[in-house]
């Protein structure tokens, strides 16, 4: 090969690694975005469900406490 032809072979060569780069920061960012939303399901989950149980546990006081009042209000 003469010179001209090596290099237009290194530069596809270069422009092919770049591509190969280019495309592994993209898998790369794409992964880091969707753990991060994964994360933030998984918080989300766990919030609901303190806040589920938060939420029923005072729904109960107040049942328990109409309820005792409806007893008493009928004896």
């Amino acid at each position: 090969m003469n010179s001209s032809q090596e290099d237009a072979h290194e530069a596809r060569r270069l422009r092919s690694n770049k591509r190969v780069q280019d495309r592994r920061r993209n898998e790369h960012i794409s992964l880091q975005t969707h753990n991060f939303f994964y994360s933030l399901w998984i918080l989300l989950g766990i919030r609901l469900t303190i806040l589920t149980r938060y939420v029923s546990d005072k729904l109960m006081k107040i049942l328990s406490i109409t309820n005792l009042l409806f007893l008493v209000h009928h004896i």
